[in-house]
């Protein structure tokens, strides 16, 4: 345990220097030990065989590229922020959110849990030809135990133990350069294989080019994250993509493809030291399962620490905080792996795992890069281009390793991400999706502000005044069936000045009303003002609400409650018709009716209102609790040579456009009073729509209408929109 020396300043304790390991212990020995392994020693030269030196290089050097543009991605992203304990689960849940993080963080923990069976088993196997009397498994359960054991008791004895192990896989190298290999007679009898694919020989090497992930899951343990990751998975990677290159170039020029491609094993025959390069055999599987028994203990703890796993397993240790219970969670379900033997089954999805944690972490320094927030002040900086091009290079391989196993990993990731949605768990963090989802907007926005408008493309937007912002009435329930999330919905109303209120500010109601909103499912913005002048407000609230093109197209009123109110809406409508807004008024009673039917009075005096009056019964109809309404069309004529034109006219349009509606025209005597004839004919109807009138003995006479349905609704259209083009 190291401090740094005191420093005092006034009313200041003297500071301590953070525990933690540097870079060399902390990122590059456990990452370049996870690459170290198995296959370099006894796959590397079988892959030179099968595919020849050059194809070999080409394999090396594109799986090594998508390693150093994630090392990259993560060096701009460890110098832009505090990087936390859980390293790539870290980096991907604090750019995406908890709910994608965490996925991709649950499929990596058990890729590197199963990671350490991979590796027990491989080091039981091969220790087996030695201890034949001993059964595989048990070997593996007793080398999982002392590796265990080694962990769980101190990650500070772990890292010394891997460094030598790091030692013993160095004397390997130097044995293994200075061999020399001596054909037999039955050795040149072999012939050269046959030429195999590249594809094949990659899916078989790129599991040795991942490791990285192994350093970066050591973040919180770390004296400089910033530093130590930067330098140290770059680091990594150069180091590794040189000993791969040299051990396969020394390996072709030494022993003939025909030898490499017909015994995996050659390497260890071909030693001059046999006991060297069999000891950096098992060193190399035995430093992957360490590194991962040490990986994926840190990912779960800060995956429990966000919520997803149970909180006692983000419980830690010491004065590092070393995740004691999840090492024993590991262990545990490592030694189930263990005992249950082959996990070939399994292997391709952990190589995809990985791939896809690389390529999230690629897009989220890319998007970074590309949108230049504020807060994106790397040291390290880099090109937008550069991680998108290794998220590019991670998908193209794993379509190209097995494209079915990439789709199920996708998958399996997608559907823990879902679960993790329905459990609405609300992330407590900025992330990137905020940023994102400016950019599309304003992208969005300029666009559309040149853009020609067309009625085809008309959604509704609506601004909703409502006297009870915190009640869902009819009224707000009905329009939000009209919009059915495919338009913008505001509910604007205004909170009144008392006593009471003083010193609780307008987003104080704001947060009352969003919640009330969520707890009914309803996606809403929500506006509020202090009552001053409400008439006035509206009219204000008309004109200046929104943004560039994204404004209110249709505005929303309750009917008025009084003659007294009368005059005061009838001006209001008439602004709404200046700023080109459309205007529906909806009135509701205490009347309740299961019919289902919506009636539709057809103002042929007032054709576009009419048009505007079957849009928003569509819109209303394609609703869930709508869905099964009878969508009627009634129009009034004063003869039977008017009827007669007006069903031709109505037969004609409904079956042009498709339009699912009955009709009826109804004979009137133009002396009487037309809510008579509304009254007579639909009756027990559910709602009942008009068109809207601007004078005041009009307006008088629907409120009067209101009476006798469950809810009537009065449109007007502005005029500046052609509905009849939807239609068509």
């Amino acid at each position: 345990m190291r401090f740094r020396k005191p420093a005092f300043a006034q009313g200041v304790a003297p500071a301590k220097e953070s525990i933690g390991f540097g870079t060399f212990y902390g990122v590059f020995l456990p990452g370049i030990l996870a690459i170290y392994g198995v296959i370099l020693f006894l796959r590397l030269g079988w892959i030179v065989g099968i595919v020849g030196l050059p194809t070999t290089f080409a394999i090396i050097s594109f799986a090594f590229l998508i390693t150093l543009i994630t090392s990259i991605s993560i060096a701009a992203i460890a110098t832009n922020m505090r990087v936390g304990t859980g390293g790539a689960y870290f980096i991907i849940s604090r750019s995406f959110g908890r709910e994608l993080g965490s996925s991709i963080g649950l499929a990596l923990c058990g890729a590197k849990t199963l990671s350490v069976a991979f590796c027990v088993m491989g080091f039981a196997e091969s220790l087996h030809t030695i201890l034949p009397m001993v059964p595989v498994q048990a070997l593996g359960m007793a080398t999982l135990v002392a590796l265990g054991a080694l962990v769980y008791v101190s990650s500070d004895a772990a890292i010394k133990a891997q460094f030598v192990i790091f030692l013993i896989i160095g004397v390997a190298f130097v044995t293994l350069f200075f061999s020399h290999y001596t054909p037999s007679d039955t050795d040149l009898m072999l012939q050269a294989p046959a030429p195999s694919g590249f594809w094949f020989a990659f899916a078989i090497f790129f599991p040795a080019a991942t490791g990285i992930e192994t350093a970066v899951a050591m973040s919180g343990d770390l004296k400089n994250p910033k530093r130590s990751l930067s330098v140290g998975t770059l680091a990594i990677v150069i180091v590794a993509y040189i000993t791969y290159m040299g051990i396969a170039y020394f390996l072709a020029n030494n022993i003939p493809r025909s030898i490499l491609a017909s015994d995996p094993l050659i390497v260890l025959k071909f030693a001059r030291i046999k006991t060297f390069v069999l000891l950096g055999v098992w060193a190399a599987a035995l430093s992957s399962a360490i590194g991962s028994l040490m990986a994926a203990p840190r990912m779960m703890q800060a995956i429990a620490k966000d919520g997803v796993f149970p909180k006692f397993l983000a419980k830690g240790s010491g004065p590092m905080n070393e995740p004691k219970i999840a090492s024993a969670v590991t262990f545990a379900f490592a030694m189930v792996a263990v005992y249950f033997g082959s996990l070939n089954a399994i292997a391709p999805f952990m190589t995809m795992f990985t791939l896809i944690a690389y390529g999230m972490v690629n897009v989220g320094a890319g998007i970074e890069s590309f949108l230049s927030n504020p807060s994106w002040r790397p040291s390290v900086a880099v090109p937008a281009m550069i991680p998108m091009a290794g998220t590019v290079l991670c998908t193209i391989a794993m379509l190209m390793i097995d494209p079915g196993v990439a789709m199920l990993s996708l998958a399996v990731v997608f559907c823990v991400y879902v679960y993790l949605r329905r459990r609405n768990q609300h992330r407590s963090w900025d992330d990137l999706r905020t940023a994102i989802l400016q950019y599309l907007c304003r992208f969005a926005i300029y666009r559309l502000i040149n853009a020609p408008a067309s009625p085809k493309s008309w959604r509704p937007n609506f601004l909703v005044f409502t006297r009870s912002p915190t009640k869902f009435n009819a009224i707000f329930k009905l329009v939000s069936c009209i919009t059915r999330d495919r338009g913008f919905l505001t509910l604007a109303s205004f909170v009144p000045e008392t006593e009471n209120d003083v010193g609780r500010p307008v987003r104080h109601w704001e947060k009352l009303v969003s919640a009330f909103l969520s707890k009914h499912h309803t996606t809403a913005l929500v506006k509020l003002t202090h009552a001053k002048d409400p008439s006035r407000q509206i009219r204000d609230l008309i004109s200046a609400y929104g943004m560039g093109p994204i404004r209110p197209n249709t505005i929303v009123l309750g009917m008025p409650r009084s003659t007294q109110t009368l005059e005061s809406m009838l001006q209001n409508l008439a602004f709404a018709q200046e700023q080109k807004c459309n205007v529906l008024m909806i009135g509701e009673s205490e009347l309740t009716s299961n019919n289902k039917l919506i009636d539709i009075w057809w103002d042929d005096n007032d054709r576009k209102s009419s048009e505007f009056m079957l849009l928003i019964a569509l819109l209303l109809h394609r609703s869930d609790e709508w869905k099964k309404a009878k969508l009627n069309l009634k129009s009034y004529v004063i003869n039977e040579e008017g009827r007669s034109k007006r069903e031709d006219y109505f037969r004609n349009f409904l079956h042009t456009n498709r339009l699912p509606m009955a009709t009826e025209v109804i004979i009137i005597d133009a002396s009487l009073p037309l809510n008579e004839t509304i009254l007579k004919h639909s009756k027990g109807a559910d709602l009942v729509i008009r068109s809207l009138d601007g004078e005041a003995a009009s307006l008088s006479e629907r409120m009067d209408l209101t009476k006798h349905f469950p809810q009537v609704m009065f449109c007007k259209n502005a005029g500046h929109v052609e509905f009849t083009s939807i239609f068509t």
